[in-house]
C-alpha cells in the first residue's frame, strides 16, 4: 500500500481549511508509454473507487492504479508535495 506523511496530512488540512480532506491519488497516462502521478482534492467518490484512510485524510484511488501506487509515499516539504517512489513509472525500452 502507499503512505502519507504527517507533514503532508497537516499541509492538506491547512491548505483546504477543513477538518477532514479527501484527495484523489491516481496515475495519468498523457501519451503512449508516459505515466505520471496526479494528486487532487476531491469531494466525489465513484462506485469503482477504493478508499484508504490516514488519520483525517481519505485517499481515493482506482484499484487498477494500485500496482503503480504500491510503496509510494505522499510527502510535504519545502512548500510542496512530493510523491516518493522507489520504482520508476516507465521502464526503458
Amino acid at each position: 500500500m502507499f503512505t502519507i506523511t504527517k507533514e503532508a496530512i497537516q499541509a492538506l488540512l491547512e491548505w483546504s481549511g477543513q477538518d477532514k480532506v479527501m484527495i484523489r491519488f491516481r496515475i495519468m497516462t498523457p501519451c503512449c508509454n508516459q505515466r505520471k502521478y496526479d494528486l487532487t482534492l476531491t469531494d466525489t467518490i465513484t462506485a469503482q473507487d477504493a478508499i484508504f484512510t490516514y488519520d483525517t485524510v481519505q485517499v481515493i484511488y482506482h484499484p487498477s492504479d494500485l500496482p503503480y501506487l504500491q510503496d509510494t509515499m505522499i510527502d510535504y516539504s519545502d512548500g510542496g508535495f512530493f510523491i516518493r517512489h522507489p520504482h520508476p513509472l516507465v521502464q526503458p525500452f
